[in-house]
């Protein structure tokens, strides 16, 4: 099993300076290539950085400038401008965005009538509360009066349930003493 060295076929005789010549053509063909694909690759990738950096700018000018799209306060009409551009073949998107502007309108004029309701119900138990401190702090005049006379001490009685009854109708269960001492808070 010894292998015997088997003859190659004759070659014919080539010109080196063919060879060199082909391999030197070769070498400048793939060195341009090499050229194209990176200067290829450099546009692109300087292209795609230029519209990613414009895009950012574009968005972060916008939102510093305080102009928000998600923090619109006129979510509506940004809803309407959007469905009307939005082609007609889209009639379901555009009832639900319409739907939801209605809700969204719904909620806002709840959440109004709810602040004005509160906002009215401070300020009768403010006065309530005013008008018994005013009446306790006559009442209470009008009982260092009545150890002077005795006409003033039937007065002081007969204003004093009628200022028990306004009290308890608009303060609740309040007593008219609690109401009548002042009271400071401080607030930091």
């Amino acid at each position: 099993m010894d292998r015997q060295p088997t003859a190659s076929p004759p070659t014919p005789p080539r010109d080196a300076s063919k060879q060199l010549a082909a391999k030197a053509l070769a070498r400048s063909r793939r060195d341009a290539m090499r050229r194209r694909a990176r200067r290829i690759r450099r546009t692109v990738a300087g292209l795609a950085a230029a519209v990613f950096s414009a895009a950012f700018l574009g968005v972060y000018v916008q939102l510093a400038s305080g102009h928000d799209p998600a923090l619109s306060a006129n979510k509506a009409a940004t809803t309407k401008t959007l469905t009307a551009s939005a082609p007609a073949s889209s009639s379901s998107a555009s009832k639900a965005a319409a739907a939801k502007a209605a809700a969204a309108k719904s909620a806002a004029a709840k959440k109004a009538a709810a602040r004005a309701a509160a906002a009215k119900a401070s300020a009768t138990k403010r006065a309530a509360e005013k008008l018994a401190a005013e009446q306790a702090a006559t009442s209470a005049g009008s009982t260092g009066e009545a150890s002077g006379t005795g006409s003033s001490a039937t007065a002081t009685e007969s204003t004093t349930p009628s200022t028990t009854s306004s009290s308890g109708s608009s303060s609740g269960s309040e007593p008219s003493s609690q109401s009548a001492s002042p009271v400071t808070t401080s607030q930091s």
